[in-house]
């Protein structure tokens, strides 16, 4: 949701829109979503509860009540972003751990599954990544330096993911998911359930789950979420800020190795 709402603030078309002024009411009073009712928001936006309604359609929800428990429910998941830099030796510690991890991911430079997964990405003529919007950056980083040596590939960054959206996907196109806690493969393995595309999943979450949804798993790590556990509340570290980068800055470099001569 909060991707969603920060979406239709930043878009510069929507600078007089009702839904901008509705999303912007609700990022600035998170903290009293849990208190207050469609008539407040109503009333301090100047806006009809119809649109309010219509709005919340758009995002996902039902009912405006769902919002003050979906932003309990996340509380974790966010207080993460405030836990992950209040610290003294911050800069210290991360560098620290970067260096770590580098290391870690670096170990999959050159095995099998980032050859199989090269390999597939150029046998394909279509290629769609998707990704939450909140780590869409990494993917289209990814795109871009494709693009630099002659391969298009199709970026999807969303919250919320159409079904509808994927009707053009058949068994000739390749559907790459990127959820480095897992957290948002869960969410939309059941949208993509009948989709005919081949499926890959790039991820630091070993659950046995994942299996039965995607024809492959490539695990960024070894390390890190090697239980069985399918949500990841409030996990914020150095994988899940630069993890997914990094991994795919050595997917591309070998891929130049592998196919640019």
């Amino acid at each position: 949701m909060f991707a969603i709402l920060l979406s239709v603030v930043n878009d510069e078309n929507t600078a007089n829109n009702t839904n901008r002024v509705i999303a912007d009411y609700l990022l600035r009073n998170l903290h009293r979503l849990n208190i207050l009712t469609i008539y407040d928001v109503a009333e301090e936006c100047f806006v009809s509860r119809s649109s309010i309604h219509r709005f919340l359609r758009q995002i996902g929800f039902d009912q405006f009540s769902y919002l003050g428990k979906y932003i309990q429910d996340s509380y974790q998941h966010y207080q993460a972003y405030y836990d992950y830099v209040n610290r003294e030796k911050f800069i210290d510690e991360v560098k620290s751990k970067m260096n770590d991890m580098m290391d870690d991911i670096s170990q999959f430079s050159d095995t099998d599954a980032v050859k199989k997964l090269v390999e597939l990405i150029h046998s394909y003529e279509k290629v769609y990544m998707l990704i939450a919007s909140t780590s869409g950056s990494a993917a289209t980083h990814f795109q871009e330096e494709l693009l630099t040596i002659g391969k298009l590939i199709y970026v999807k960054t969303s919250a919320h993911v159409d079904v509808n959206s994927f009707t053009e996907l058949d068994e000739n196109a390749l559907l790459i998911t990127c959820s480095v806690t897992g957290n948002y493969a869960f969410a939309v393995s059941n949208t993509l359930e009948n989709v005919s595309a081949a499926k890959i999943l790039i991820t630091l979450n070993h659950t046995e789950v994942f299996k039965k949804h995607y024809d492959k798993i490539i695990y960024m790590s070894k390390l890190v979420q090697s239980d069985n556990s399918i949500h990841s509340n409030g996990l914020r570290d150095v994988y899940t800020k630069y993890g997914l980068l990094f991994f795919l800055d050595i997917v591309y470099h070998q891929y130049v190795k592998e196919y640019v001569k």
